[in-house]
């Protein structure tokens, strides 16, 4: 979910280059398996130590949770969780900051959008939480559960085939037409 997609597979098959086919597939395989193989292990350290959410959310989350300290909340409507959240002024970035925003927990939304976008409190959520004594925690979305992380890269890669149990490449080659598109 964060990273650039096609400079990771480049990344993998930086050392591939060159190679024959057969080689290359291997190598990939391998590669493929490797990261999943780390990546399951590191997920089930987290597990064991008893984590509940990926460093990437947490991160984000505790980063919106320092500048909702700051933000002041209005309730609107108790029954429909609906709140106001205005932003207090930061000469630093310009631009930023002096804004109202609305929240609504029931409906999961607030005006900035960030919380749409990432899937993680932004900081007006966080803030009505931290006035009304709510667990901002269960607004993280399960994606960014370690539990989801671990189940992400749990699948266990099959052995390769011996080039013996291969197809025979003639019988491979030959394509027929589909009789139902003629």
């Amino acid at each position: 979910m964060t990273t650039n997609v096609s400079e990771c597979f480049n990344g993998v098959l930086k050392g591939a280059r060159s190679l024959p086919i057969t080689a290359m597939v291997k190598y990939t395989w391998f590669k493929l398996n490797a990261y999943f193989d780390d990546r399951r292990n590191k997920s089930i350290e987290q597990l064991n130590l008893g984590k509940k959410w990926c460093k990437y959310a947490l991160d984000i989350f505790m980063r919106n949770k320092e500048k909702a300290e700051h933000h002041r909340v209005t309730r609107l409507s108790a029954q429909q969780q609906s709140y106001q959240v205005d932003t207090p002024h930061n000469p630093e970035p310009a631009g930023h900051g002096d804004h109202t925003h609305g929240v609504n927990l029931l409906q999961r939304t607030c005006t900035c959008q960030k919380w749409k976008l990432y899937k993680i409190p932004c900081s007006h959520v966080i803030a009505v939480c931290i006035r009304y004594r709510h667990d901002a925690e269960q607004y993280i979305d399960q994606c960014y559960s370690v539990d989801a992380l671990f189940r992400s890269y749990a699948p266990v890669f099959p052995v390769l085939k011996d080039r013996l149990s291969w197809p025979d490449p003639e019988e491979t080659r030959r394509v027929l037409p589909n009789p139902q598109l003629i």
